[in-house]
C-alpha cells in the first residue's frame, strides 16, 4: 500500500527547491486563468506580477488606464522587407557576423545620424534580436521627425 521510501537521503540541499517555485507559479497562473475565465473584476489583464522566491514577496504593477501611443511603429516579419527599404541592423558583429538583408550595421547610439541623411525611397527598417534595440532606435528617429519606420525582431 505504501511505496518504499528512498534510502538515498535526498535533501533540499542535494536536489534543490526548484519544484516549489514551479508549484507556486503554476498555481498562480491557474488562478489568473480562472479569474479571467470567470470575468472577475478587477481584470487580471494589463498586469505584471512579480515573485521573489528568496524573500517570498509578491509584487507587480498594472497598465490599467495607461494610454496607448498615438502612433506606433509596426513590427514586420523578415520577409516583409522590400527592396526599397533601408535596413539597419543594430546587432554587433559578434552577435551576427552577417547583417540582415545586406543591411547597414549601426549601433543604437549612432542611429540619430540617419536623420541628417537623405531619406530612402522606402522605410527605414530597424532590426535586432528581440526588437528592444529597434524600438529604442525608432524612438530616437521619431524624435528627429522620421516616421516611415518598421521594426524586425530576428530572434
Amino acid at each position: 500500500m505504501f511505496p518504499e521510501v528512498s534510502i538515498d537521503g535526498s535533501t533540499c540541499a542535494s536536489v534543490g527547491v526548484l519544484g516549489t517555485a514551479v508549484a507556486v507559479l503554476g498555481s498562480l497562473q491557474a488562478h489568473l486563468a480562472l479569474h479571467l475565465l470567470l470575468g472577475l473584476e478587477p481584470s487580471v489583464l494589463g498586469r505584471v506580477i512579480t515573485f521573489d522566491a528568496q524573500k517570498v514577496v509578491f509584487g507587480g504593477f498594472g497598465f490599467a488606464g495607461s494610454p496607448e501611443p498615438a502612433t506606433a511603429v509596426r513590427f514586420i516579419a523578415p520577409d516583409e522587407v522590400r527592396a526599397d527599404d533601408l535596413v539597419v541592423d543594430l546587432r554587433g558583429a559578434d552577435e551576427a557576423p552577417q547583417t540582415f538583408a545586406g543591411g547597414r550595421r549601426l549601433p543604437v547610439d549612432h542611429v540619430a545620424a540617419l536623420a541628417a541623411q537623405p531619406r530612402p525611397a522606402g522605410r527605414i527598417v530597424l532590426c535586432c534580436r528581440s526588437g528592444q534595440r529597434a524600438l529604442m532606435a525608432a524612438d530616437a528617429l521619431r524624435e528627429r521627425g522620421l516616421s516611415n519606420l518598421a521594426l524586425v525582431a530576428l530572434g
